[in-house]
């Protein structure tokens, strides 16, 4: 018993050793959000209490059932305010108490097949869970406890029903209601803090079939195994039937989340996503503060492939760990079905809260590659190395989340200094904010949270963040109306070193300037002119000649132009723009759309554009063209909807059930008419200004270059965001020149 009780002490200060770094960064994106609401909920309860009968925090855009995860937000809020620090403490805490959860589920697992004798299996799988490099979204995030909350009660309900079945093995009939009674709590406390937990009774399920019916199986009695199967996890079945009943009468919706749907729009792309996500799965390394090169992620797919061989080994070699090594696999696979259609995690781990309930199971399974061996010593100094190395990387993917505390900070202090000058509450432009830093979130989805009461001195309700990666507000359709608007609009740059400074559309018009051009090498170009002004500038096409070479391959990866100015000191992949090549060899007009793009707009004079191509793409020359935005794209209108009005959004209720807007393709050569598309609810074109259709939710069309098109509520399924475009065509309908600039499309309940 000592020993075990100093296992997992170590454990729990090396898991907090790991995630000091950001114990002290207090609050980031989301977080705003949960701010402003809390500030409010806190004087007007009923806003809690609607969190249990309809969607989470009132909104409509994303259509989830999540009250527990509320009420632990409003705690935290109570006793700690504004201070970041406690709601980061109870963010570990929870993580910290699935990670001895998870010790005692296989301590109690390894009993179950008579092996008492060692705490070296359950020891290594809370290790490798607690320091697990993927975790830092979940952890160091405070919106990201969605996830470790909702793991905690699934394993607390778990431990609970293994508890429960092994003192029914055993004859303890005292232990059995209790036990019983306190899984289906826990299990509860997880279905409502996310949906991820309806998988705890398919789960069960798994746990029976090869722990607690192995013999069964064994003797292949397959009737006494559906049968007991059944009669100790039905109240589980019954309980999720309730909830499922109530969430669907709670949201209005059966499936909810993002989109209300569960079809895939692009089964190659999800299969490409998959495929990447489950390896950072198993790399779980941030690639843009590691890199392919640096040492840690050179070494780290060795240990993690020979981890892996030996838990493989033990699972198959070994009977007891071979019915363990089913279930763990078996709850790997499970712990993913919820996610299926969302499971991405990019090379900067964003995403990676969504695999947090997978690396459970994971965590397990690799621990079986440490279980007693013959050589002993082994096992031991190969558990100590591993967890030293998740240990190291969870310090390094931990850096990205250090920074962006430091900027968050360093934002809201600027924020209040620039207010400080400003008089009542004018209409305000941010431009050049992070949204993340390396994968860890700054700004994401913080207006206006960022700039109200609590965390703000006043309540400020027309100051707006716009950027590239911004995908609601339509800065290209509200770029005209700010020439117009004057000093009626302060706009203000970010730069972490000088804080905020004031910018100022130019109205100057690219009056025919040479440009020179010299060899970037690997087939790259620059190109530079003598005064290019920035916010006019909007379209560049890029002639490329008939190359020598051609990778077959290299027409599905875009070519990239990065661009610089007085914002962007020099050439930098963070600023840049892409387009698509030509399945064929041979000349290429390429158009590189940087209407949409705030800190190209508000950068002054640029500074010259470089051109990269993909590899096996060369060229001897390359010229380059400025195209005008009417010669390329439809416009669109709307009464009162520029910047100072409605701001590029309509809103749809149930008194206001349609709107008109005038479209005009009259000047794209070769148009005959105009196709207004519009995406599925709450989901964002992936790219402003493209000449690359997306699939969408419905077209509309009209038979001349100019006209009207109405917009009715009864066209969109649900209540959400939908983001609608114009494109002209030809007499074919085939499409031609680039998107229009996107509107936002409001409909309200």
């Amino acid at each position: 018993m000592p020993k075990q009780w100093l296992a997992i002490a170590v454990i729990v200060v090396a898991v907090i050793a790991g995630y000091s770094p950001v114990l002290f960064n207090f609050f980031a994106g989301d977080d705003f959000v949960h701010l402003e609401w809390l500030a409010k909920a806190v004087h007007n309860p009923e806003l809690i209490l609607r969190n249990f009968h309809s969607s989470w925090l009132d909104i409509n855009t994303a259509r989830f059932y999540r009250p527990l995860i509320s009420i632990f937000m409003v705690v935290d809020y109570l006793l700690w305010g504004t201070n970041g620090l406690g709601f980061h403490i109870t963010n570990l805490g929870f993580h910290l108490a699935s990670t001895v959860l998870l010790f005692f589920i296989m301590r109690r697992l390894a009993r179950q097949f008579n092996d008492d004798g060692s705490i070296l299996m359950p020891a290594s799988a809370a290790a490798i869970f607690g320091l697990y490099p993927l975790h830092t979204e979940a952890v160091s995030w405070i919106t990201g406890r969605v996830d470790a909350i909702v793991t905690t009660f699934y394993l607390a309900s778990m431990w609970c029903y293994i508890w429960y079945r092994q003192s029914t093995a055993a004859g303890r009939l005292p232990a059995r209601p209790a036990w019983l009674a306190g899984s289906l709590v826990a299990m509860l406390c997880a279905l409502l803090s996310k949906e991820m937990a309806i998988m705890l009774p398919p789960t069960l399920v798994a746990l029976e079939v090869f722990v607690f019916q192995q013999r069964n199986i064994v003797e292949r009695k397959l009737k006494n195994v559906i049968v007991h199967t059944l009669k100790y996890t039905c109240a589980f079945w019954l309980l999720l039937g309730a909830y499922l009943v109530a969430r669907t009468l709670a949201l209005g919706t059966f499936i909810g989340g993002y989109d209300n749907s569960m079809t895939i729009a692009d089964p190659e792309s999800f299969a490409r996503t998959w495929i990447h996500a489950c390896r950072m799965l198993l790399v779980p390394l941030n690639k843009t503060i590691a890199g392919v090169s640096t040492p840690l992620a050179k070494v780290w797919p060795i240990p993690m492939f020979l981890v892996i061989c030996f838990a493989a080994y033990h699972a198959i070699s070994r009977q007891p760990y071979r019915w363990i090594g089913a279930f763990l696999f078996s709850w790997l696979v499970l712990s993913l079905v919820p996610v299926y259609k969302i499971f991405a995690i990019s090379d900067d781990l964003q995403g990676s809260r969504l695999a947090y309930l997978a690396t459970v199971p994971l965590s397990a399974f690799l621990a079986l590659a440490f279980v007693p061996a013959r050589f002993r010593k082994f096992s031991d100094l190969g558990c100590i190395a591993f967890s030293a190395l998740t240990f190291f990387g969870l310090l390094w993917n931990n850096q990205a989340w250090a920074e962006a505390g430091k900027e968050s900070n360093a934002i809201r202090a600027g924020l209040e200094k620039v207010y400080s000058s400003l008089k009542d509450d004018p209409q305000v432009l941010l431009v050049g904010l992070p949204d993340q830093l390396d994968g860890a979130y700054v700004l994401r989805n913080a207006f206006p949270g960022i700039t109200e009461t609590p965390q703000f001195s006043r309540d400020v309700h027309n100051c707006l963040m716009i950027n590239s990666v911004e995908p609601v507000l339509p800065f290209g359709y509200c770029k005209e109306s700010l020439l117009a608007a004057g000093d009626r609009v302060h706009i203000y740059g970010w730069n972490f070193a000088e804080g905020f400074t004031p910018l100022h559309p130019d109205k100057r018009t690219y009056a025919g300037e040479k440009f020179t051009y010299r060899s970037g090498g690997k087939g790259s170009f620059e190109f530079f002119f003598g005064s290019l002004p920035c916010f006019t500038t909007d379209f560049v096409k890029v002639h490329y000649p008939e190359n020598k070479r051609m990778n077959p391959e290299a027409w599905k990866i875009p070519v990239f132009l990065e661009y610089s100015n007085n914002l962007v000191a020099q050439f930098d992949p963070r600023y840049r723009v892409a387009s698509n090549l030509d399945k064929q060899n041979g000349p290429q007009d390429l158009i590189f759309s940087l209407r949409s793009v705030p800190s190209w707009a508000f950068g002054g004079d640029s500074h010259g554009f470089r051109l990269v191509p993909p590899d096996g793409v060369t060229a001897n020359s390359a010229n380059i063209e400025i195209l005008s935005a009417s010669a390329l794209m439809p416009s669109i209108s709307f009464p009162n909807s520029g910047y100072l009005g409605r701001k590029g959004f309509i809103h749809l209720t149930r008194s206001h059930r349609s709107e008109t807007i005038t479209a005009d393709a009259t000047k794209v050569p070769g148009a005959t008419g105009v196709v207004f598309e519009i995406t599925n609810p709450n989901q964002w074109f992936p790219s402003q200004n493209t000449n690359s259709p997306t699939p969408t939710m419905t077209e509309m069309q009209l038979p001349h270059t100019t006209g009207s098109i109405t917009l009715d509520r009864k066209i969109f399924p649900t209540v959400g965001l939908y983001e609608g475009r114009a494109w002209a065509v030809d007499k074919d309908g085939t499409r031609l020149g680039v998107a229009g600039d996107h509107i936002v499309i409001a409909v309200d309940s």
